[in-house]
C-alpha cells in the first residue's frame, strides 16, 4: 500500500463506481525474469505461465508480488496489477525468449530485477547485452523492458564522487529500456540506490519508485519486508501494465508503442532532488496519475525525423498552468561497444513560447567534479530523451520543434509527451471504496503543483457533513502517515485544504471496519471445511469467501461466527477467508487459510446423514458404437461412503445409461459410521 500511495496509483485502481478507472492489468502479459517458481504462492493462482525451473526462492516471489500479486492470502499486500498474466522465466531467460513469448502470450512488459557484473570497473558500461536490448525494443515496438538500476549507491568508484556512476553496466545502461532507482516511502532516494551517469554521460536511472521497506509476497503463502532496486523495478512494471490496459481501453484493444509508454511514464514523474532531471532521481518518482491523465487527454505526438529536417507540433497552454513539461524520446539504434559515445541518432527539442522565445532542454553537466549540479538549458547531444520544463508559462500557443541533427537512416521515429500541469491540489489516497481497519496506519497521499505553504488534512465520518482536523502539513510533502480512527463506519472521507487560498480535494466515501481472524474449527470431515472466526464490532453480517480461479469470491453470508463449506473435493487444496459487512459494504478480508478436506473425525452434526458416491467400481469404461457400449442390462457397482459419525441406513441410488430411463434403487442395508 505504501508503494502504491507514493506512485499515486489509487485513481487508476479504484473501482469505477467510486470514481476511479478500475484498472487491474487484466489482459496484460508481463514477463518476470527472476529466480523463483511462483506456483507455490496462492497470490499468483490462475494467472501464471511458468517456464522457470528455479526453486521457490524468496527474491523472485517478492518482486512478482509487487508487480502483480493478487493479494489472495492478504488483500493488504495486493500488487500494482493484480489481474495481469505473469510469464515466469529464470533471469535473462525472459529476454532470450522474448520473441517467442510475444508470439505465444502477447507479452508486452518484462521486469528484470537482476544485474550482470557488479564492480566499479564495469558500472555504466554499454556492452553486447545493451545492444541486444536496444535492438529488441526496435524489433518489437510494443515490448518494454524494465530493469532495476542496482544496489551500489553506497559505493565510491574513483574518480567519481561517492555514489555516482554506480548504475550497473550491461542491461541497465541500454538506451531503449527503463532503468529504475529506489526511494523510501517519502520519496527520498534510498542510500543503496545506484546512480548515474552511464560511462558515456547518459542519464540513468530514468525514474524512481519505492524500494525501501516494501512488504510483498514471500514463501510460502506469507509476506515479508525487503529492500532494493529489485523492489522498485516491479512497481514500475506493474504501473506500466495499468497504463497499457488504459491505452487499450482508449484504442479498441490495440497495444501502444513502447516509446510512447516510456515517454508518458517519464514525463509524468514527480520531480525529486535538484530541479529538472538529475543523476540520482532521473526524471523523478513515478506518478501514475499524471501519466494516465496525459494518456487520456491525448497529450502526445508521434512523428518521424529526417536529417536536418525540423518537424513542428503546436499545443495550447491554458491560464493557471503551474508548469509545462515537454519530453522528446526516440528508440535509438544500437551503438558500437567500442564507441565512447553511445548515442547514434541525435534529435533535438526546442519549445517556442507565444512571445517567440526559444526554450531548450535541461542538460546535466557530465564533468566528474560537477555531476551534482542542477540541470541547465542547452543542447543535448548525449541522451535519446530530452525534456523542456517551463515554470508558470503564459497562456497561449506553444510550438514544439524536433530537429534531426544526426539521422543516418531514412528516418527516425520519435515520441513527444507534454503536460500543461495546472495549479492544483488533488487527494490521491484514500481515493474511495477502500476498506480500512480501525487503529491501523495507512498513507494519505496527494498530488500538487504551483502551490507552496501548508495545507490541512481532515477526516469526516458522516460523509462530509462535518470535518475534524488530522494535521497541518507542508503541501509539498505529498504523503502522510495516518492512524485510522477506532470507529466503525461506511461513510468516511478525507480531504486536504490549502491554507489561505482554500484549494481543496476530498476522497469519495470509504469504510472503517474491523477484520476478523479466521481459523479451522476443531471438528473437520472429509469433503468439508468448517470455519470459525472472531467477531467484528459493529458488523451486520459476514461473507464467507473461496478462491476460484484467480480471485476470492463470496459463497455464503451469515450472521454467525462459524460456517461449514460442504460438497468439496478431498483431493483439492482450498483457500478460504471471511470478511465483515456493514450496510452491505464489505470490510477487509481476514488473512486466508487453506485446507485439503481429505480427513477429519466428523463428530457432532457436521456431516449428519451425508452419503458420498465414492467411486464407480464397474464398468470402468464403455464406448458407443463399439462392443463395449453399455446397455440397459449392465450391472453397475458403486462404492458408497457414509460421512456421518453414526451408522446410517435407508438411502437411494440412481443411475442412467445413454439417456435411458433412470434406474432407482432404495437401499436399506446399514452403512457403518465413516
Amino acid at each position: 500500500d505504501n508503494s502504491l500511495a507514493a506512485a499515486k496509483a489509487a485513481p487508476l485502481r479504484a473501482p469505477v463506481v467510486a470514481g476511479g478507472r478500475g484498472l487491474t492489468g487484466e489482459g496484460v502479459a508481463i514477463g518476470h525474469g527472476d529466480n523463483a517458481d511462483l506456483q507455490a504462492h496462492a497470490d499468483f493462482s490462475g494467472r501464471l505461465i511458468n517456464h522457470n525451473a528455479s526453486p521457490f526462492n524468496a527474491h523472485g516471489v517478492h518482486t512478482a508480488g509487487i508487480m502483480a500479486g493478487a493479494g489472495i492470502i492478504s488483500e493488504l499486500y495486493r500488487g500494482y496489477a493484480p489481474k495481469a498474466s505473469i510469464i515466469s522465466h529464470s533471469f535473462s531467460g525472459i529476454i532470450e525468449n522474448a520473441t517467442n513469448y510475444i508470439q505465444d502470450y502477447g507479452m508486452v512488459i518484462t521486469n528484470n530485477s537482476y544485474g550482470n557484473i557488479i564492480e566499479c570497473e564495469y558500472h555504466g558500461t554499454y556492452d553486447l547485452t545493451s545492444r541486444i536490448l536496444d535492438q529488441q525494443m526496435l524489433d518489437n515496438p510494443s515490448l518494454l523492458h524494465v530493469f532495476s538500476s542496482g544496489n551500489s549507491g553506497n559505493v565510491t568508484c574513483p574518480p567519481y564522487p561517492a555514489g555516482y556512476r554506480t548504475v550497473l553496466g550491461g542491461y541497465q545502461v541500454a538506451k531503449n529500456i527503463v532503468t529504475v532507482g529506489a526511494t523510501n516511502d517519502s520519496g527520498a532516494i534510498a542510500p543503496f540506490s545506484s546512480r548515474g551517469p552511464a560511462l558515456d554521460g547518459r542519464l540513468k536511472p530514468e525514474i524512481m519508485a519505492m524500494g525501501q521497506n516494501v512488504i510483498s509476497s514471500w514463501p510460502t503463502n506469507t509476506y515479508q519486508n525487503n529492500n532494493g532496486t529489485s523492489m522498485s523495478a516491479p512497481a514500475v512494471s506493474g504501473g506500466l501494465a495499468l497504463l497499457y490496459q488504459r491505452y487499450r481501453h482508449l484504442h479498441n484493444g490495440m497495444n501502444p508503442k513502447n516509446g510512447l509508454m516510456k515517454a508518458l511514464l517519464c514525463n509524468g514523474a514527480s520531480e525529486k532532488g535538484a530541479a529538472g532531471p538529475d543523476f540520482m532521481y532521473g526524471f523523478g518518482s513515478m506518478n501514475l496519475l499524471r501519466s494516465v491523465v496525459a494518456l487520456e487527454e491525448g497529450q502526445y505526438f508521434t512523428g518521424n525525423s529526417t536529417q536536418d529536417a525540423i518537424t513542428t507540433h503546436t499545443v495550447s497552454v491554458p491560464a493557471g498552468t503551474a508548469r509545462l513539461k515537454v519530453l522528446l524520446y526516440w528508440n535509438d539504434l544500437p551503438a558500437s561497444v567500442i564507441s565512447t559515445k553511445n548515442l547514434v541518432h541525435d534529435l533535438d527539442l526546442e519549445v517556442v513560447d507565444p512571445a517567440g522565445n526559444v526554450i531548450r532542454p535541461l542538460v546535466l553537466d557530465t564533468a566528474i567534479a560537477t555531476l551534482h549540479r542542477p540541470a541547465v538549458t542547452g543542447a543535448d547531444h548525449v541522451n535519446n530523451m530530452e525534456q523542456v520544463v517551463i515554470p508558470t508559462p503564459v497562456a497561449g500557443q506553444y510550438t514544439l520543434r524536433v530537429k534531426g541533427t544526426t539521422v543516418t537512416t531514412p528516418s527516425q521515429e520519435y515520441f513527444l509527451a507534454y503536460d500543461p500541469i495546472p495549479v492544483h491540489l488533488t487527494l490521491t489516497a484514500p481515493f474511495g471504496g477502500e476498506a480500512l481497519v480501525p487503529g491501523e496506519s495507512t498513507k494519505i497521499s496527494w498530488d500538487s503543483d504551483g502551490l507552496t505553504g501548508t495545507a490541512t488534512l481532515e477526516v469526516s465520518t458522516d460523509g462530509g457533513t462535518t470535518w475534524s482536523a488530522i494535521e497541518t502539513v507542508d503541501v509539498a510533502r505529498t504523503i502522510y502517515t495516518w492512524t485510522v480512527p477506532a470507529i466503525t463506519t461506511t461513510n468516511t472521507r478525507v480531504r486536504i485544504t490549502k491554507t489561505g487560498s482554500g484549494e481543496s480535494s476530498a476522497s469519495q466515501p470509504f469504510s472503517i471496519l474491523g477484520s476478523p481472524v479466521v481459523s479451522l474449527a476443531p471438528v473437520q470431515c472429509e469433503d468439508y471445511i468448517a470455519l470459525t472466526w472472531t467477531a467484528v464490532a459493529g458488523a451486520a453480517d459476514y461473507e464467507v469467501m473461496l478462491l476460484r480461479n484467480d480471485e476470492m469470491v463470496p459463497v455464503a453470508a451469515t450472521n454467525a461466527t462459524a460456517y461449514t463449506l460442504s460438497g468439496l473435493s478431498k483431493d483439492s487444496l482450498y483457500f478460504v477467508t471471511v470478511r465483515a459487512r456493514l450496510d452491505a459494504k464489505p470490510g477487509r478480508r481476514a488473512r486466508a487459510i487453506s485446507r485439503t478436506p481429505s480427513n477429519g473425525n466428523c463428530t457432532g452434526t457436521i456431516s449428519d446423514n451425508d452419503f458420498k458416491l465414492d467411486a464407480v467400481l464397474s464398468p470402468l469404461s464403455g464406448r458407443k458404437e463399439t462392443s463395449t457400449e453399455l446397455n440397459s442390462a449392465e450391472r453397475i457397482r458403486v462404492r458408497i461412503k457414509n460421512l456421518d459419525d453414526a451408522p446410517t441406513a435407508s438411502f437411494t441410488v440412481a443411475y442412467r445409461i445413454n439417456g435411458q430411463a433412470p434406474v432407482i434403487e432404495a437401499v436399506t442395508t446399514p452403512v457403518a459410521a465413516r
